[in-house]
């Protein structure tokens, strides 16, 4: 919990310890005593409540963006059935050229078959899916970094207090996790890459839920490819 909530909360438990009946020297240092009292129950139940490794809900819809230090720029949205095991991704790809290119991928984890359709061509490309499924989560051995605000804390409406874990890898290639605190939803996610350098992808403008769950459904000039 930041130093700043702390305050905050310091002083609301000074106008709440005006009304409690403790039995505490008359004054102001009854007054302060009554305050430390409550705060210290509160803080020693709060470190009891340190930040854990979570699951982000089942069903996900959102946005994202991908740089990496190659100069290529990817953004879109994405849907993400954890209950069916399938994703769904619309991307747009923004080239150092100028030039773009827009693909619509399907992974289908229950069928071990990934679609990559691009609109423009009209064109699909089939190919199998060997990868597991992967949930969106805190992974059970990641060590936490730091619990802070992603903007401001003057005021609930300025931030969100997040999570920033520390992935080990086997390999001693960082992996870096940020998460919401409550809700356990993704923000962004780096790592380094061997061919493209550092990966940064962050995540935006999520809903829980399928809005449209024929998304998943490829075009019928995938399905019909052997």
């Amino acid at each position: 919990m930041s130093l700043l909530l702390l305050c905050d909360l310091l002083r609301a438990f000074q106008q709440l310890a005006k009304g409690f009946e403790i039995p505490t020297p008359r004054g102001d240092s009854g007054k302060m005593a009554a305050v430390l009292f409550i705060c210290s129950l509160f803080f020693l139940g709060a470190l009891g409540s340190a930040p854990k490794p979570c699951t982000s809900p089942e069903l996900l819809e959102g946005k994202k963006t991908v740089f990496d230090q190659s100069g290529e720029i990817e953004g879109g949205q994405f849907s993400y059935d954890a209950v069916q095991k399938r994703i769904f991704a619309f991307k747009v790809k923004y080239f150092s050229n100028g030039t773009t290119l827009q693909e619509m991928e399907f992974l289908l984890f229950q069928e071990s078959v990934r679609y990559q359709f691009y609109p423009e061509s009209r064109k699909c490309v089939k190919s199998a899916l060997r990868t597991p499924f992967q949930h969106i989560a805190v992974p059970s051995n990641a060590t936490l970094i730091i619990q802070t605000y992603v903007g401001g804390s003057s005021d609930p409406q300025e931030g969100v207090l997040a999570n920033i874990w520390n992935v080990e890898t086997g390999d001693g290639v960082p992996y870096i996790l940020t998460f919401t605190a409550y809700g356990c939803l993704p923000l962004s996610i780096n790592y380094y890459c061997k061919e493209k350098g550092w990966i940064v992808e962050s995540i935006y403008s999520l809903t829980t839920g399928i809005s449209d769950p024929s998304v998943f459904i490829p075009p019928a000039s995938c399905t019909q490819l052997n």
